[in-house]
């Protein structure tokens, strides 16, 4: 009986530790996250890890609505963050952090182009992104990415579209597009800290869209007309 006492104390202890983890309130399995570092940030946040709520969620200045989340069980186990997102809109994502590992797998996000520093009515998507940063540096890239209804005075651009891709430590979406009037292409680039960077280079076929182009602050470049800009997620 006597060496049965120690075996149920410990059984009775690792149940309580692992019933403590089990009701962790959300707020504590987003710290754990870390998910202020990649600009994600709610009016409230209300749950456990098993089943939460983020009331007025925004990644950076741009609005997603409220989201379910879950924090998986058994990965904080092992040190690991697992946090399921999920939006009535168009929004999911896992994302996950180890150490200085971070990583985000299932990503569709859509956002109007304002949010990297486009002007117009058009949208910005990302469709099932994955992506890992080891410390600073991006180290793998895949999904999609679309810019739609970029426009200005006296020129409209085509759909661009392209892959995600990692370079130069950054994540890239390197995306084109092209119809009878423009051809276009840019590169919008994210850094771990969620600086953006986004640049663009038109090669028009119209006199008159190259003018309208120029009106609207695209600068001479060797391959084209160009124009960047930059900002920050968080």
């Amino acid at each position: 009986m006597s060496r049965r006492i120690p075996a149920l104390i410990l059984i009775f202890t690792v149940a309580l530790a692992l019933a403590m983890i089990a009701f962790w309130p959300l707020r504590a399995g987003m710290a754990a996250a870390n998910t202020a570092s990649l600009g994600l940030s709610a009016r409230d946040v209300s749950g456990t890890i098993w089943s939460g709520r983020l009331e007025d969620a925004a990644l950076g200045a741009q609005p997603l609505g409220d989201l379910r989340a879950r924090v998986f069980f058994l990965p904080l186990l092992a040190g690991e963050t697992r946090l399921a997102l999920t939006g009535e809109g168009a929004f999911q994502g896992l994302f996950i952090r180890r150490g200085e590992t971070m990583a985000v797998r299932g990503l569709d996000i859509r956002a109007p182009i304002s949010a990297v520093g486009l002007a117009g009515a058009g949208t910005a998507t990302l469709s099932q992104a994955a992506f890992v940063f080891d410390g600073a540096a991006c180290e793998t890239a895949s999904g999609r990415a679309r810019i739609e209804g970029l426009a200005g005075t006296g020129w409209t651009a085509p759909m661009l579209e392209g892959p995600l891709v990692c370079e130069d430590g950054r994540l890239v979406a390197r995306l084109a597009g092209q119809d009878a009037s423009v051809d276009l292409s840019a590169n919008l680039a994210f850094e771990r800290t969620g600086r953006w960077t986004l640049d663009l280079v038109a090669r028009p076929a119209d006199p008159l869209i190259s003018a309208a182009l120029s009106a609207q602050g695209f600068q001479p470049g060797p391959d084209g007309l160009t124009y960047s800009t930059t900002g920050r997620i968080a």
